[in-house]
Formats: C-alpha cells, structure tokens, sequence
C-alpha cells in the first residue's frame, strides 16, 4: 500500500515516478496492487477487460482522489475502472500500464474520452 509521503508527492504532482506506483503492481508479498489518481471521481471499479466482470472497488485512499486496492490474483491482467464522477459515470482503461494519460471528469461530462496518446481515443465515457 502507498506510504501518506506517495499520497502527499501525488497530490501535489511532485511524485518523482508517478508510473511505479500508479497502475497495476505486484506488492511484497506477490498479489497485486491496483491504483489510481482520479481527482473528482467518488468512486472506482475494477473490472476485468477479458470478461467484463467486476473485480472489486479500489477503496479510497485520500479524499482528493487517490484510490488503491490489493487484490488477491497473482498475474496481472488487463484491466478497466469504471468512475462514478461527482457529475457522470465513465469507463477507463488501466491507462497507465500502458503511458496513456488519465484526463479529468470534465471530458467524461462531455461524452469525450477517458484517456488518450497523441490524441488518440481508447475509452468512451457515459453520461
């Protein structure tokens, strides 16, 4: 689980390697961690991009949206969140296992994109 010193460098986008703790990671013990920076969202799903069915919540970390959850499987796996926003409900790929930038619930709200690379969509938001 991410240390208050993570969360506080994530916040404050002071965090020296926000890729090696955001996303997918295997922990100490081998199961893996699952998660994400999501200002605004009220809450994250889990889901598994292979079946769509729900893994579980990532549970809130810090109320600015940092969002985190140990999982029980050892491989890692494709994956989705699903975000309730305060205003919308959108879907989004794991985007960074993959160096895709999250955007903010403002393009959910307006049916954009959740992510994007050189401005190429891969999720679509549902209002």
């Amino acid at each position: 689980m991410l240390d208050a010193a993570d969360v506080a460098a994530l916040l404050a986008a002071r965090h020296a390697d926000p890729f090696g703790v955001l996303g997918m990671h295997a922990d100490a013990g081998g199961a893996q961690c699952v998660r994400a920076l999501l200002p605004g969202a009220e809450a994250v799903d889990l889901i598994d991009a292979a079946d769509g069915t729900l893994v579980g919540p990532l549970k809130r970390r810090h109320p600015d949206g940092v969002f985190e959850s140990r999982i029980r499987r050892r491989k890692r796996f494709d994956y989705r969140l699903r975000v309730r926003w305060r205003r919308a409900r959108g879907r989004q790929r794991g985007c960074l296992r993959c160096g895709r930038l999250p955007l903010g619930p403002q393009i959910a709200e307006e049916g954009g994109t959740g992510c994007h690379r050189a401005g190429t969509a891969s999720a679509t938001a549902t209002a």
